[in-house]
């Protein structure tokens, strides 16, 4: 076991909370990328990733369900790199509808190459990029979600790393006491990446990648907030450099600007299956006949597959133990 990992994995086990259990995750994250390209023959897909996350969170509300709660969408349409998450803040929920990329092995920037993905039917010639479903999702979200309360809502981008460029180690692990390995797994905020830098005006001007894009955090930070309020949010995710003043007045924007939204939206609250219990024995899945109840307007563009809330962010002994056994 190498050093980083075990130190993870210690600090995971004495804390016993979600974001060390992210910490750790994301460090095996870089790992696993590590030696898939360092193999001959092995192939590493976002999607891959996306599914160890998965199941690991199923662990999680297995085991805690008061703390981890996980749902699938009825839809079979939806995307398995389209997730949903809620973070209990404040009085209500973070509202964070996120899309997974991985970072590739070619080149030594680690390029987000599948980023100006495009979405829609094509027949019709109604295509869109990824990045503008991914917000359009973000920005019609209702104020209450299976009655959940949302407080703010916040798209991003989750991003899966490994790089052997010392340069670029160098250069993020400058401004950060944490090891290289904890950036397996970064997020940023969709709406960072609209601009003259990125993306703009329908169009990708450059593609982000692993060494450029320095505005994206570890995403084990992300569960440091469950509980907290939106100034600490505000701060962690939109606006680091945002004093407490400045953060309580972009919260009470975010707040005033979403109360111009719709009290419930069905295509956000209809569709959807706990996850609970063991899984049927066999490939087939279950309640197929159902069909969709999510609207025609979502396909082909952000149409999650899966949906996890975060209600507490403490863990018990016995979790802890075997969790990634």
């Amino acid at each position: 076991m190498s050093s980083i990992i075990e130190k993870t994995y210690t600090e995971f086990i004495a804390k016993k909370n979600i974001a060390s259990f992210i910490k750790f995750f994301s460090v095996v994250t870089w790992e696993k990328i590590r030696f898939v390209r360092n193999s001959r023959g092995l192939k590493f897909h976002e999607v891959t990733v996306t599914q160890n996350l998965l199941f690991q969170f199923r662990l999680l509300s297995l085991a805690f369900p008061n703390a981890v709660e996980m749902s699938e969408a009825i839809d079979e349409k939806a995307n398995g790199n389209d997730i949903e998450l809620f973070i209990k803040i404040g009085h209500g929920y973070a509202f964070l509808p996120c899309q997974a990329k991985i970072a590739s092995k070619t080149g030594k920037t680690g390029l987000y190459n599948s980023i100006d993905h495009v979405v829609g039917d094509k027949k019709s010639k109604v295509i869109k990029h990824q990045i503008d479903s991914l917000l359009e999702y973000a920005n019609h979200a209702p104020l209450n979600i299976d009655g959940k309360r949302i407080e703010m809502t916040i798209p991003i981008y989750l991003f899966y790393n490994f790089s052997a460029n010392a340069r670029t180690i160098s250069s993020i692990t400058a401004s950060t006491t944490d090891e290289i390995e904890v950036y397996g797994c970064t997020y940023v905020d969709a709406r960072k990446l609209k601009g003259k830098t990125y993306y703009n005006s329908g169009k990708w001007i450059k593609k982000p990648s692993f060494s450029s894009l320095h505005i994206a955090k570890p995403f084990y930070k992300i569960f440091n907030l469950v509980g907290r309020s939106m100034i600490d949010v505000y701060q962690e995710v939109i606006d680091s450099s945002a004093t407490k003043d400045q953060a309580a007045g972009g919260s009470l924007f975010i707040q005033f600007n979403t109360d111009n939204r719709p009290e419930v939206d069905e295509r956000y609250s209809k569709g959807w299956i706990p996850i609970s219990g063991e899984l049927p024995n066999s490939q087939d899945r279950v309640d197929t006949d159902r069909g969709s109840t999510r609207n025609d307007d979502t396909a082909g563009g952000f149409n999650p597959k899966y949906r996890i809330v975060f209600n507490d962010s403490e863990l018990d002994a016995s979790i802890a133990k075997w969790l990634f056994m």
